[in-house]
């Protein structure tokens, strides 16, 4: 079972070490001692496998959001060239109309004249 340090034990600990060392030599020791428990310490250790797990998770992730923007893009690319494709059959068949319906006018003028 861990121990952790309440201020009470920390008061008992320093009187102690008063006792056993004199009230300034134990006053060092105190010192030492973390404000809270030894297992609340980060080491360089741990923060190095937190932030390698922490890149992994964010590696993931934009590779996720990569695959949805490609797909996006894909099916927008899709929708803009289906329009634009529409759109140029739309102004053919205006023009073939336009152009028929010039040609009448012109054949009508000149058996007019």
């Amino acid at each position: 079972m861990r121990h952790i340090l309440g201020q009470y034990h920390r008061l008992h600990a320093h009187q102690s070490l008063e006792s056993a060392l004199g009230p300034e030599e134990a006053i060092t020791p105190m010192e030492h001692l973390p404000p809270v428990a030894w297992s609340n310490i980060a080491s360089m250790d741990g923060i190095d496998a937190r932030i390698e797990l922490f890149g992994a998770h964010v590696t993931g992730q934009l590779r996720e959001l990569d695959v949805h923007v490609t797909g996006q893009l894909a099916a927008l690319e899709g929708n803009l060239l289906a329009a634009m494709h529409q759109s140029m059959r739309m102004n053919t068949l205006v023009t073939i109309g336009v152009l028929g319906t010039l040609t009448t006018v012109v054949s009508a003028i000149t058996s007019m004249g």
